[in-house]
């Protein structure tokens, strides 16, 4: 019995032991990732993890793919008003080019490989001079711009005397859908708030 009892008191301890090391995740945001006319691609989902803010873009459409993602994140006391993402012009529209989190992604290859369709960017705090203050609950808003295109085969050519090719039909933006810059485009931020341990 007693060896029972230890065996036990040793298996607790290696739950407990790894439950201490495992990050503290909760996902805080899912948005739908959407193109200018609402159509729904896929999901950026916003999640904190330890001293992290990781937000990963998933494309669901077939055939679609990222081409360019930019990131942007704001925080803000939730006592002060939402933060905007920037930077933006004079006008309030985001200047995306200048969002200090982007990639160019792989085009995808006639069979699919290469191109992308999931991407996450993991953003230190201290990359955005983010230094939470525990118990202290904070708005966070995170622009997830997204160029994206959609690839087939097709006789681009018009000549049947040629192979069909396999290359870019549409190239269209999308954005993490929430809240609307104030500016005149359609560009939007997600928000929510967190406190942090």
């Amino acid at each position: 019995m007693l060896s029972k009892m230890r065996a036990l008191a040793g298996i607790v301890t290696v739950v407990l032991v790894a439950a201490m090391l495992t990050p503290v995740y909760a996902v805080y945001a899912t948005a739908n990732l959407v193109h200018e006319d609402s159509t729904i691609i896929g999901t950026v989902t916003v999640d904190v993890v330890g001293t992290d803010i990781v937000v990963t873009y998933a494309i669901t459409a077939a055939d679609w793919y990222l081409l360019e993602t930019h990131v942007s994140v704001a925080t803000a006391l939730s006592t002060a008003a939402v933060p905007v993402p920037g930077p933006v012009n004079r006008g309030n529209n985001p200047k995306i080019g200048n969002f200090r989190f982007q990639t160019d992604h792989d085009l995808p290859l006639p069979d699919g490989s290469n191109g992308v369709q999931t991407f996450t960017y993991t953003i230190h705090f201290s990359d955005i001079g983010f230094s939470p203050i525990s118990g202290t609950t904070y708005h966070i808003s995170v622009a997830a711009h997204a160029d994206t295109g959609l690839f087939a085969w097709g006789d681009w050519d018009l000549n049947p005397a040629t192979d069909p090719t396999y290359g870019l039909v549409l190239d269209k933006t999308a954005w993490g859908e929430g809240t609307g810059y104030s500016g005149s485009n359609w560009a939007m931020y997600i928000t929510f708030d967190w406190t942090a341990p």
